[in-house]
């Protein structure tokens, strides 16, 4: 432990995004999250995704949204909408300004336009939307219950938010400094904190019966989280030094970090998480599949795998790059097969056992956000929001 403080629009525009029903056969503040916090591949218009504390409106998160069934949602809006970069893909919605979020359930696509202040959904294979959420600021992560639909409203004063899917206006779920990622598990939400020298993993109970709880504290942005059991595993740029930072780091400067909070549940010390791997090069989206992290490291040093897909058990242990030299990564998604990630332009996979990479789409404008389900799977750019059939 250490101590770390087919090509014709058929309908209308929903909320200024065209949602698309695709073809039955067949991705500022762009190095960051519009205030912006992102990696250095996917958030980023630019060569890097860095994130600043740039509050741009200075406001507070909206209390109202359009109800679901009251949006402009009767009928398609496109079909057979092409991308150039995947020929096997179908296209949710085209004409977002500041994609940034996905999460999928059984039957939607749902997603953030930081731009725009929106979170909307599509049906899987599209088809009718809608703005399930408008008028916030600068909304980032999302997920999805049963229930609710949650995301982050990521500035200085942020919030987590959360409204039904059935309809109905926003709630409050808990507050923090620059909230960027968001999860649902069992009848927790977990978000974490992403400010320029220090970061915290929250919980609450869906129940909102409790005040939030801190799970985890470090002196720097907690990127992305992951939960197994009562364990929270998350991606944070600060090292055991406890410097953090923002931008890529230059030669020489601190690395980023994959801290996990204690066995046991509980009430715990903030303050008590592990390290179970340092000296990363900023590292930003983590996912979990059985007993097996992975990651996606950014910018920075070779020596400390720099541009790479990383692997390593969740027991600890040595990491391995499972897939090196990217161009500029962000999100992973993993099932029991294959690892899938964005990396600016492109979106690939690899197989978890080793092999050769699979390049699912390129020409993507700044792909970020990625998702899977059992047959397919989903991304989001500046953009679009698109799926494609898994490798």
């Amino acid at each position: 432990m250490i101590d770390l403080h087919c090509p014709r629009i058929l309908g209308t525009a929903v909320a200024g995004a065209f949602l698309l029903t695709a073809c039955p056969d067949p991705i500022e503040l762009e190095d960051g999250d519009s205030t912006t916090s992102g990696s250095s591949a996917g958030s980023a218009t630019g060569t890097s995704s860095s994130s600043s504390t740039v509050d741009p409106d200075g406001g507070t998160s909206s209390t109202t949204a359009p109800d679901p069934g009251t949006s402009d949602d009767s009928g398609t809006t496109g079909s057979g909408i092409d991308d150039p970069g995947c020929p096997a893909c179908m296209v949710l919605a085209v004409g977002l300004e500041e994609g940034r979020g996905i999460a999928v359930d059984l039957d939607y696509v749902y997603f953030t336009d930081q731009s725009r202040g929106t979170v909307e959904r599509v049906h899987k294979g599209g088809g009718e939307g809608s703005v399930l959420a408008s008028e916030q600021d600068t909304p980032y992560g999302v997920a999805v219950s049963d229930q609710h639909v949650y995301w982050s409203n990521f500035y200085a004063a942020g919030s987590i938010q959360r409204a039904p899917l059935a309809g109905g206006p926003p709630t409050l779920v808990g507050t923090g400094s620059y909230p960027r990622t968001v999860a649902v598990v069992g009848d927790q939400v977990y978000w974490g904190t992403f400010s320029d020298d220090s970061g915290a993993v929250m919980r609450v109970p869906t129940a909102l019966d409790q005040m939030p709880s801190e799970l985890a504290y470090v002196l720097g942005g907690v990127a992305d989280l992951v939960v197994q059991g009562d364990r929270v595993f998350f991606t944070a740029h600060t090292n055991s030094s406890g410097a953090g930072f923002i931008e890529p780091p230059p030669k020489g400067s601190p690395v980023g970090s994959v801290f996990a909070t204690p066995p046991g549940g509980g009430p715990i010390d903030p303050f008590d998480v592990e390290q179970i791997a340092s000296n990363q090069a900023e590292p930003w989206g983590i996912a979990l599949t059985g007993d097996t992290l992975l990651w996606i490291n950014g910018m920075g040093e070779a020596s400390n795998d720099a541009r790479s897909v990383i692997s390593m058990a969740t027991a600890g242990g040595p990491t391995q790059a499972l897939a090196s030299g990217q161009g500029n990564p962000w999100d992973i998604a993993v099932d029991d097969q294959y690892a899938y990630w964005t990396d600016f332009t492109e979106v690939k996979a690899i197989p978890l056992a080793g092999g050769a990479e699979i390049v699912l789409a390129e020409q993507q404008n700044t792909a970020r956000s990625i998702a899977v389900d059992e047959q397919w799977v989903y991304w989001i750019t500046r953009e679009r929001v698109l799926q494609r059939p898994k490798p």
